[in-house]
């Protein structure tokens, strides 16, 4: 029995150690992924390894640990083991005060080594409780004692090297808890009053946030935000999108008539460094001053009244355009940590100078501003010894590239042909694993899904999401890379993949080949492919262009089509 009572603790910390391997149940390309445990969510990864800064959400949605097909929303509680193993460049983190455990582990790489550039935690609850949230399961280790440089802020004191605490006076801005700062939301329509009969339907509304804590502008990516939308007047109702951090939309569905108005409020909740920030904002007068297209009294017009929405940008003029003609040049917008990709229609249309104008029921039309997040900039790594800058395609990062695909999928090993192109397409946000440890390399793909892979790589930065295909799909055909003819479930050939890749390049000229099976419509690409070093022939005169791709095939053609 005493022998019994002396291993228990020890196996304790196994059964812990062993629910962080198990399998995420969110989905792969969730940012945060979790796992219900209790009546709370552990969180078990993080898919972001680029970003410096990373903030926690409070909550995470998870499945239902009891099997049945349900997610549910659940407090963030604690924090796996190397939770932020593919995060080796994190400096600060944020975790809410929610959290009560934290795995030894936490803190840890791919292997046993400790996250080092990290130096800043902030904590949303109080100094005991961060104290408890390390010591649970641990004994007496903590998760930050291989981070000698790490300065933890929480509530009420600061815990530094050597688990010293030092109590934060009331006032000063050492302590998160203590800080002075404001929200404010901008109204995108700006407006207090809104004529719905020169927009879109539905209606589309938008909250712009700006943090500003101790005289600062906080990044949107660095505090969670959630939004509450509530809506006055007969025969309307709001569609209300989810919570955001970039920016928040709620859709109108008015009325016919002209007789209702309509008061559209929101109220916006900031949560950081464990503080809450306030804003509301209101429409008070949304109203229709002519009938909705379909009742007959309105008609075509040539000339077309555009509009921009820059969603959080800077605010540009309208212009005019004629039906059945193209746009022309169009005005660009700016956002601080984006890049400006291009205007589009309310359902996702990209929208380009040579596009055409479609018909318009009232002489009006709004395009809205698409926006890819910038990653942040690393800066540039050297030699040992000396400071020549170290080119990101030397085999010391292709081998870390690899060892990342290795770590994160059971399916890839160090010396496939693919190892260094999953380890880029996963770093870059290109796409993530079929599920949480697979990548299934072998699994063939569509027509839809290297458009996805490739509108990816080209807008350089942004985090993959479910909606990326559609997006794509618009993009592909409007650059011109597909036209009427394409089907998005149809198998992706080697002729079909060099053609989608080569036309986003701009179509470049490089001779002809030598393989006798390359049909006339995909010599250039094919040409182009092989002198870039994207792929080669299957032998000396054969290319097989009919080859169906494989996932690893596609990401290995896109890393060296950018490389």
């Amino acid at each position: 029995m005493k022998t019994w009572k002396k291993r228990l603790p020890a196996l304790l910390l196994a059964l812990v150690m062993c629910l962080t391997l198990l399998p995420g149940v969110a989905l792969a390309d969730d940012i945060f992924v979790g796992k219900m445990y209790g009546e709370g969510a552990y969180l078990r990864n993080c898919n972001d390894s680029i970003s410096t800064d990373i903030t926690i959400p409070n909550t995470l949605i998870v499945e239902h640990y009891d099997g049945i097909s349900e997610k549910v929303e659940l407090p963030v509680t604690g924090i796996m083991g190397h939770a932020f193993r593919r995060n080796t460049n994190l400096k600060t983190l944020r975790i809410p005060g929610s959290v009560v455990y934290i795995n030894l582990y936490a803190f840890r790489g791919m292997g046993e080594d400790f996250l080092t550039n990290l130096t800043s935690i902030y904590y949303g609850g109080t100094c005991d409780a961060w104290e408890a949230a390390l010591v649970i399961d641990n004994g007496p280790y903590r998760a930050t004692d291989g981070l000698p440089n790490v300065t933890v802020y929480c509530t009420d004191g600061t815990i530094g090297s050597g688990n010293n605490i030092t109590a934060t006076d009331p006032g000063t801005t050492t302590n998160p808890g203590a800080q002075s700062g404001a929200l404010t939301i901008r109204r995108g329509p700006d407006s207090d009053s809104v004529d719905l009969s020169g927009m879109d339907y539905p209606a589309q509304f938008y909250c712009y946030p700006t943090l500003v804590v101790d005289g600062v502008e906080v990044p949107e990516s660095s505090y969670h935000i959630t939004y509450s939308w509530s809506l006055i007047g007969l025969g309307a109702r709001p569609m209300n999108n989810s919570t955001s951090d970039q920016y928040n939309c709620s859709e109108v569905y008015c009325p016919y008539s002209t007789n209702s108005n309509l008061r559209l409020t929101c109220r916006a909740v900031a949560e950081y460094n464990g503080a809450s920030y306030t804003a509301d904002v209101a429409w008070n007068n949304i109203c229709r001053s002519s009938d909705y297209n379909g009742s007959g009294s309105s008609t075509n017009n040539d000339q077309v009244v555009v509009t921009f929405d820059s969603r959080g940008g800077t605010p540009v003029d309208s212009i005019t355009v004629t039906t059945g003609q193209t746009y022309g040049p169009l005005p660009t917008t700016t956002r601080p940590g984006y890049e400006f990709w291009c205007w589009e229609t309310q359902s996702n249309v990209s929208i380009f100078p040579n596009s055409t104008v479609p018909p318009s029921s009232n002489g009006k039309m709004t395009l809205y501003a698409r926006w890819n997040k910038l990653k942040e900039d690393a800066g540039t790594t050297t030699n040992p010894g000396t400071t020549t800058p170290t080119n990101p395609g030397t085999q010391e990062t292709e081998a870390n590239l690899a060892q990342t695909a290795a770590a994160s999928f059971s399916d890839v090993s160090m010396g496939d042909f693919f190892d260094v192109s999953v380890g880029w397409a996963l770093e870059n946000q290109i796409t993530n694993g079929t599920s949480d440890t697979q990548f299934s390399p072998y699994e063939q793909c569509t027509q839809a899904q290297i458009l996805t892979f490739l509108y990816r790589a080209a807008r350089n930065g942004g985090t993959a999401a479910a909606e990326d295909m559609s997006h794509a799909v618009n993009w592909a055909r409007d650059m011109g890379v597909i036209d009427g003819s394409f089907d998005e479930n149809t198998p992706c050939t080697r002729a079909t993949a060099v053609t989608y890749i080569w036309k986003a390049f701009g179509q470049p000229s490089m001779g002809s080949s030598s393989f006798t099976d390359v049909p006339a419509d995909s010599a250039g690409a094919v040409s182009w492919a092989v002198a870039k070093g994207v792929t080669n022939g299957t032998s000396t005169i054969t290319f097989s262009p009919d080859k169906v791709c494989d996932r690893g095939e596609i990401v290995t053609f896109l890393y060296r089509a950018y490389h």
